[in-house]
Parts: C-alpha cells; structure tokens; sequence
C-alpha cells in the first residue's frame, strides 16, 4: 500500500494497536507487517510535492513515481478509498528488479474500482 510518508508513523501505530508486528522492515522503502494468520500489510512510504506527485525510494537508489494523474479514487465493498490507477497498477507489477529509476507517463484517472 502506497502511503503519505508523513502519515506513515500515525498508520504504523494504528497498525500495532490492532496487533500488527513489523516482519520485513527495509524502511524507508517498505515495511511489511503481519496481524495473524491472513492478515498482512505492506506499507511503501511515498512523498508528495506540492503538484500531488510522488516519489517512492527504492533499494539500491532507484525511487518510484507516482504521478498525481495516477492517483485515482476505486472502491472497495462498495466503499470509495484512493488509490493508483488501474494503468499504474499494471505497471507496479511489471517492474524489472533492477533499473535504478522507474518513471511513467500521465494517463488519464480511470476509475476500475478494486481492480
């Protein structure tokens, strides 16, 4: 899950008070946590600049964009929650494991929902 690095503490503490435990913590890139049999949350710190793009750091110095124009809004349960788009999405898990930067083009929100 791609989060606001400045609310990135405030969502870990949610977490642990639901009795999430950090089990791979490769912070400031991501920390992934577990709360029990099936329930696990991967975290991915993003900064945002002033325009709404943002930058994720990766390993190694690569860092991730998430271009505001991919910052949609899909639902879940029939409950709207924000989101990257669906373009985005496919991109994320097409990544090669080692470039040092990934930087996509501005597609158009799409609205897939919880695709």
């Amino acid at each position: 899950m791609a989060i606001d690095a400045d609310t990135f503490e405030t969502a870990r503490t949610k977490l642990e008070e639901m009795g999430f435990t950090a089990q791979t913590d490769w912070l400031p890139v991501r920390l992934e946590m577990a709360g029990g049999p099936g329930r696990w949350v991967d975290l991915h710190p993003v900064r945002f600049d002033n325009a709404g793009d943002g930058i994720q750091q990766g390993l190694d110095g690569a860092t991730f964009a998430y271009p505001a124009a991919d910052l949609v809004v899909g639902s879940i349960a029939a409950t709207r929650v924000p989101c990257i788009s669906h373009r985005l999405q496919h991109e994320v898990n097409s990544w090669p494991k080692a470039p040092s930067t990934y930087l996509w083009g501005r597609g158009d929100p799409v609205d897939r929902g919880a695709s």
